[in-house]
């Protein structure tokens, strides 16, 4: 006689699918990873219509440099947690933004033996560089052991990369590859986007960090009007605006892991989307690795100081913070150092620079002022010498723009600066009362360029 066995009958295939679920998600992470906390969502039932693409369907389109095509399929697929995917394809996304020959296989190992004198991983903990924010190491779900991994990457990165000021979304980017991919990888992983040119994706200066963040709060007031009006009628001024400083936890602390994953999907493809400044710079100069050449936090407000670390870049772009937190600068088009050129007469250039120069404001507008003779409807060959002077220097100050007022001007100190409109650019001052205090400068220049 047959016997059908009921569904009550075999109670185990249910224990045994729960059983399967969680050796996958075991599988799916390396062993620094607590996957205890990590939910797996179900497949939502759009993504079940249309087969989820592999791997080797998107890495095709990185290699065809279809980066749009690209772009709206990771987008679109919301692979589930423990796919397997990552482990290939955060790699792959961030080895597109690579420049120049890529990291030998070891070279990682090397550096940790020359900052630790030993590939062994530390049992105590490892002191971090100082541009970390030690209020936001998110650590997500990495064991100890994990943490103290993503701990000696960081490390490393900064003896690397000495040019990071200020990072607070490094050590949490770094937390999250390393859910998904080893040690190595992830430390490769990091130093490309640090490295990026043509794509933003960590700010690597305080400065820089700031206005990202004010730059979140014209977005919000522009698109998102009634947000703005409901953080300015139920909170003080300064606490609307702390809320904005801490965009970037929205994301990285608040988001549950799984939404976090996601989004990390899409970042390591299309970088952070605020930054509009590079946008600014002449196409080919955005080819180039932006470094931080000077900045009066780390090397003190001397003009002295300035022109030997700067004098020999060009170009160089200037960035100005003001006591009042107004946000402005300019793009220098020629190297500081033709402030010592003499003319045919043997006498020293007053002004010097070409019409790549120009202007521009971050906080609290967003503008860039080019040179009057770039504009279409002006003939250049009407344009007045008033009109082309670009940059001056001597031992006593800095000034970029002129004609009718300067549009920066600075002191030998660093300290104080005056702003007004001038021939060169058309330019309105760059700050309300004309004269500032300068709480920070910082001057990049372009490695390669």
């Amino acid at each position: 006689m047959l016997v059908t066995a009921s569904p009550m009958d075999n109670p185990p295939n249910t224990l045994s699918v729960l059983e399967e679920e969680a050796a996958n998600i075991d599988d799916a992470f390396p062993p620094h990873v607590d996957t205890s906390n990590i939910v797996i969502q179900p497949e939502s039932p759009t993504s079940k219509k249309q087969a989820l693409k592999t791997f080797a369907e998107v890495n095709a389109l990185l290699q065809a440099n279809r980066k749009r095509e690209a772009k709206l399929i990771i987008r679109e697929n919301g692979w589930p947690l423990n796919n397997g995917i990552r482990a290939q394809l955060w790699p792959a996304l961030c080895n597109q933004h690579a420049h120049g020959k890529n990291m030998l296989d070891g070279f990682y190992w090397d550096m940790v033996n020359q900052v630790f004198g030993t590939t062994e991983l530390p049992e105590k903990s490892i002191m971090l560089p100082p541009f970390v924010d030690s209020t936001h190491c998110l650590s997500y779900n990495l064991t100890i052991k994990g943490r103290n991994v993503a701990d000696r990457i960081v490390s490393v990165l900064g003896y690397a990369c000495p040019d990071i000021t200020y990072s607070p979304s490094l050590y949490p980017l770094t937390a999250l590859l390393l859910h998904f991919v080893p040690e190595e990888e992830c430390y490769h992983c990091m130093a490309t986007l640090v490295a990026a040119k043509e794509k933003m994706f960590i700010t690597q200066t305080k400065l820089l960090y700031e206005v990202t963040w004010k730059t979140v709060e014209q977005i919000t007031k522009k698109h998102v009007k009634s947000a703005a009006v409901h953080l300015a009628r139920h909170c003080s001024g300064s606490r609307a605006e702390r809320i904005y400083m801490d965009w970037i936890w929205w994301i990285l602390q608040l988001l549950p892991f799984q939404h976090l994953v996601r989004v990390m999907d899409c970042f390591l493809h299309e970088g952070i989307k605020l930054f509009t400044l590079w946008s600014w710079l002449p196409l080919r100069i955005t080819m180039y690795q932006p470094i931080l050449l000077y900045t009066t936090e780390e090397h003190g407000c001397s003009l002295t100081t300035f022109y030997v670390r700067v004098e020999q870049h060009e170009p160089t772009l200037l960035m100005i913070k003001t006591c009042n937190n107004e946000v402005f600068g300019a793009y220098c088009s020629t190297r500081w150092c033709e402030r010592n050129m003499k003319d045919d007469k043997g006498q020293r250039q007053a002004y010097f620079g070409t019409g790549e120069t120009f202007l521009f404001s971050l906080y609290p507008e967003r503008a860039k002022y080019p040179w009057v003779g770039m504009d279409s409807s002006h003939n250049d060959s009407r344009v007045h010498h008033s009109a082309e002077l670009f940059m001056a220097a001597d031992s006593r100050m800095i000034t970029i723009g002129g004609g009718d007022g300067q549009a920066i001007w600075m002191d030998e100190n660093i300290r104080f600066g005056k702003t007004d409109r001038c021939s060169t650019f058309n330019n309105p001052p760059l700050c309300a009362s004309g004269d500032f205090e300068i709480r920070v400068l910082e001057v990049y220049g372009f490695a390669g360029a």
